[in-house]
């Protein structure tokens, strides 16, 4: 087939501009086949001054029978970079030249008169948090890029209609599975106008979900504001904790991050449950695993659906929630969709932000079973209650008396330090603790650190710190680890009335005694 100079002309200026050979066929009428022959003799858009360049990517911008908000903010960009319209122009002058050149081109100028549109009327202000320039193509295009297979997992979840309704993610730390379902969120938000809810068991963690969907907006070059954000669709996104006990006043696609971690999870999750009671609603639930013994645990081995199964006299099956086969999702007889990514499937799936076997030497078996591969605490095996722990949570925003940010947080009144000192393998530990005035008041932790590959003499030299900033009535010094006696003298110079702990079976059993004492009293 015989093709002309000018279409031979436009497929040169098409890839020169970027387009590929299939955009470049399609424009040009021109076979797929023979725009790779004839790209074989066109030197690739580097090998062009930046004018040039400039130039080409226009032509092929401009070309285009319709553009997306991206292009023509592309297009004005690059109007603005010709040195044609910068080379010694007062600014005045350029975006005059620029705006004729757009309007020839009938693409709408970059800068139009104060509360004007483009055909002269007055236009109102823009809707706060407009969405309306986001197409389903670029979400699409973002999760391509940015998700892990088993990322994409949770997304098809989420898109299958006989899985969407319930769904329960157990997953390991650090996998990105905040980072996901606020994307998930976000999008759904912007494509459907729906609500969505985050429920997480503190404030800080429900404001780790604003604070992505936040940088969401801005690869959207969108700046999102208000609490609960409202996006330009009518779709509101709230972001609460689990103190809230009033939320069940909200509706929508309700998401409850660490679940394993709520204090109270069955009165909250009863309390909550009508948000999303409509059928259009979905359920979402993700933790890492704590112990057997808290009440979220029923939800995902399915035991509080086969007892409620029981008593109407019905024979329900048992749920497997241990199967590897866990891994791509599996729907129970429950209707809830479960799921369960540990550290080591997460690196196979393509998530290469972990050293497996660094992660195995930092921490021991039991700990790299519990925070890394989805396994159970036994509370059988526990000496403190998971409840009684969580029950003794308390906000420090709402003690009146500590103020974290002045040169005496705490005035004079008293408090006493824990540490552990450690150079390499373990981490040195310090807590920082309120004495209670009356026996009947509560210990409550101020501080806490946790340092690692830290000289013995900075360790130190933190403490001497707390001493100055706070009125030390008692430092306790574990002295059994290697160093740790030196540390517990070079203390003693600036705290004469430091005292060594020296552990044995006896000392840790009167421990656990005195903690259980404070968490139940």
């Amino acid at each position: 087939m015989q093709y002309t100079d000018k279409q031979r002309e436009q497929a040169r200026a098409l890839h020169l501009g970027g387009a590929t050979a299939k955009e470049i066929a399609a424009a040009t009428g021109a076979s797929l086949r023979t725009v790779q022959y004839w790209r074989g003799d066109w030197p690739d858009a580097g090998q062009l001054s930046a004018q040039a360049q400039i130039e080409a990517r226009l032509q092929y911008l401009l070309a285009l029978n319709t553009k997306d908000g991206q292009q023509l903010k592309e297009i004005r960009i690059l109007c603005a970079e010709l040195p044609a319209l910068r080379s010694g122009m007062a600014r005045a002058e350029r975006i005059e030249i620029e705006n004729g050149y757009l309007k020839e081109h009938g693409v709408l100028p970059a800068k139009l008169a104060k509360g004007q549109s483009a055909k002269g009327k007055k236009r109102g202000p823009k809707a706060k948090n407009d969405i309306s320039d986001i197409t389903v193509e670029q979400l699409r295009e973002w999760e391509s890029q940015y998700l892990y297979a088993y990322q994409l997992t949770w997304l098809n979840a989420k898109r299958d209609g006989s899985t969407r309704r319930r769904r329960f993610v157990l997953k390991s730390r650090q996998i990105g599975a905040t980072y996901y379902f606020a994307w998930e969120a976000f999008a759904d938000a912007v494509e459907t106008g729906d609500n969505q809810i985050f429920l997480s068991a503190s404030r800080p963690q429900a404001e780790i979900f604003k604070s992505y969907i936040l940088a969401f907006a801005k690869d959207f070059d969108l700046e999102l504001s208000g609490n609960p954000i409202v996006l330009s669709n009518g779709a509101e996104l709230h972001f609460l904790s689990t103190s809230a006990r009033t939320a069940q006043g909200y509706h929508g696609h309700v998401y409850y991050d660490e679940v394993f971690w709520v204090q109270g999870w069955a009165q909250f999750a009863k309390t909550t449950s009508g948000m999303a009671m409509h059928k259009k609603w979905r359920k979402t639930y993700f933790s890492t695993p704590s112990s057997t013994g808290h009440a979220a645990y029923a939800l995902w081995t399915g035991d509080d659906w086969r007892k409620k199964q029981n008593k109407r006299g019905k024979t329900p099956p048992t749920i497997d929630h241990s199967s590897p086969a866990l891994l791509h999702g599996q729907l129970g007889p429950d209707g809830l969709w479960r799921c369960r990514v540990t550290v080591e499937d997460a690196e196979r799936l393509g998530c290469n932000l972990f050293d497996i076997e660094e992660l195995r030497d930092e921490y021991t078996k039991a700990e790299y079973g519990n925070l890394l591969m989805c396994e159970f605490l036994d509370a059988q095996e526990s000496a403190f209650a998971l409840e009684d722990i969580l029950a003794a949570k308390t906000p420090p925003e709402s003690w009146t008396d500590y103020r974290p940010r002045e040169p005496e947080p705490f005035g004079r009144l008293p408090v006493a330090i824990g540490y552990d000192p450690a150079r390499v393998r373990d981490d040195a530990a310090v807590v920082l603790c309120a004495i209670p005035l009356q026996p009947h008041l509560p210990w409550r932790v101020l501080l806490r650190y946790r340092w690692q590959d830290r000289s013995f003499r900075w360790q130190v030299a933190q403490i001497e710190a707390l001493c100055q900033r706070f009125n030390v009535l008692h430092i306790g010094i574990d002295t059994t680890g290697p160093g740790a006696l030196n540390v517990f003298e070079n203390v003693l110079e600036f705290f004469p009335r430091a005292t060594p702990i020296t552990y044995s079976p006896q000392t840790k059993s009167e421990l656990v005694a005195k903690t259980q004492e404070v968490l139940t009293d």
